[in-house]
């Protein structure tokens, strides 16, 4: 039996394509080493490749072990943390709808973007996340144009306070959030910055153009709420810190002190101070903002108004109030006053109807996936799934301090939701294809070899 003939019978073995080369080509070099080694002995050529090929044992035997080895994985772990924290959440807003007596916007804002949200999840879990290779800058592209067309399809229809568009279909009207929307950017910035790796002509630069074209899109049209910007740049920036860590491009020490010092700095000031200061082009969403702005600035202060005490007192009027472990009516009373009650306030909601312990409890259960999803991307020795999926669990986690630190009083008092449990379609949606995409990465950790993809790439001349 030839080479040529051994290694087609073995790869007809292995289900995965993509998985079939790098084996084929593992199983010849081993071949091609013992035929030399056989030669170095004195046996004929012929004679050499024949045994070198017996020896490698019965093809159908060796490619059905090796199938089984280089398979796609399953992270039931991970799965069943994302499926137990879903019916949580769903148990949790069900018994506080029935209690405000919404149900029927339990089942249109919650139930059902929740099944369509898993339904996305598993969809991204078989969807090679190596199909952001060489496509994530055209698909980043039209997510840039699509900040700019929803919008204006929306028209009139547009939420002043967190930028949600209602888009008609047919009879219906459908609402999205810009915010859940933007989130989405992560994963392909994070597939661009694959996508140049190795080059060096103006690198920096186009890196910088990729990072800030969304943030002026969205401050120009308006759709996106400053701490949702705030998130996206400080994820951006760790992303592009990682990937110079990692020695993906190549760059002079001046460069590198300019974006370890000056550009994370730079980004975040004339960012923060550019969207809630332009005059005449803010709508009542900005000076929405700006007032919850100052009320946080005046937290702080000695001099802080009724207002911000007020705002920042309700948190305590909850925890003071609350039960350790069972409903309080007082507490149930502070948080109908607290902006945002029944919507994104799920922390303080599970305080007052279920009692401080189940609180923790469930901030526990959060904390437990995100730290899950740096766990399995931390094991990841693809460089490409390595970073798609630290930008899938930056989102994450991300969501998940903002949402703390605006809890606390750290942050100003503006809309964000916390993953799986929060009462948001569109956030739902896109958190559970974060955990579908992170699965995938998984999926595919054994037969994704960064050899593959790097063969097509050759360093730029300076």
């Amino acid at each position: 039996m030839g080479i040529e003939e051994y290694l087609e019978i073995l790869q007809n073995q292995i289900r995965d394509k993509c998985a079939r080369k790098f084996v084929a080509d593992e199983i010849r070099g081993h071949i091609e080493d013992q035929i030399r080694d056989n030669i170095e002995i004195g046996i004929g050529e012929d004679e050499a490749i024949s045994s070198a090929v017996k020896d490698m044992g019965d093809p159908v035997k060796v490619g059905v072990e090796l199938d089984r080895i280089h398979r796609p994985q399953f992270e039931w772990k991970f799965f069943i943390m994302v499926i137990i924290m879903s019916m949580g959440g769903m148990i949790l807003q069900f018994f506080i709808a029935k209690y405000i007596g919404d149900v029927k916007g339990y089942i249109s804002s919650y139930l059902f973007p929740m099944i369509i949200g898993l339904c996305g999840m598993l969809i991204a879990y078989r969807l090679d996340y190596t199909f952001f290779l060489r496509r994530s800058k055209i698909i980043a592209i039209i997510h840039l144009l699509l900040l700019i067309v929803l919008p204006l399809m929306s028209g009139p229809l547009r939420s002043p306070v967190d930028g949600a568009i209602w888009l008609k279909l047919g009879f219906k009207f459908i609402r999205l959030s810009m915010n859940a929307y933007m989130l989405l950017y992560i994963p392909l910035y994070a597939g661009v910055l694959y996508e140049n790796r190795r080059k060096r002509k103006c690198i920096m630069t186009k890196l910088l153009i990729w990072m800030f074209m969304p943030i002026l899109i969205v401050s120009v049209m308006e759709t996106i709420s400053l701490p949702y910007i705030g998130l996206l740049l400080l994820i951006e920036i760790v992303l592009l810190l990682t990937a110079i860590y990692r020695k993906w491009y190549v760059i002079d020490i001046k460069e590198k002190i300019l974006l370890l010092i000056a550009i994370p700095l730079t980004s975040l000031i004339i960012s923060f101070v550019w969207y809630i200061t332009r005059g005449k082009y803010q709508s009542i969403r900005n000076i929405n903002q700006m007032e919850r702005v100052k009320n946080w600035i005046s937290h702080f202060a000695m001099t802080a108004s009724e207002n911000s005490k007020t705002v920042y007192s309700f948190l305590g009027k909850i925890i003071t109030n609350s039960n350790w472990i069972s409903r309080s009516e007082k507490a149930i009373e502070s948080l109908q006053e607290y902006d945002g009650y029944g919507n994104n306030k799920i922390l303080e909601a599970i305080m007052a109807y279920y009692g401080i312990l189940a609180m923790f409890a469930a901030l526990a259960c959060c904390l437990l996936v995100i730290f899950y999803m740096f766990n399995i991307v931390a094991h990841m020795r693809n460089e490409l799934g390595f970073i798609i999926g630290t930008a899938c669990s930056l989102s994450i986690g991300g969501q998940i301090v903002f949402y703390l630190l605006i809890m606390l009083g750290l942050l100003p008092s503006t809309g964000f939701t916390l993953p799986i449990l929060s009462f948001d379609s569109s956030f739902l949606i896109v958190d559970y294809i974060m955990f579908g995409t992170v699965m995938s990465v998984y999926r595919y950790k054994e037969i994704r070899k960064e050899s593959n993809y790097l063969k097509d790439y050759t360093p730029e001349k300076s």
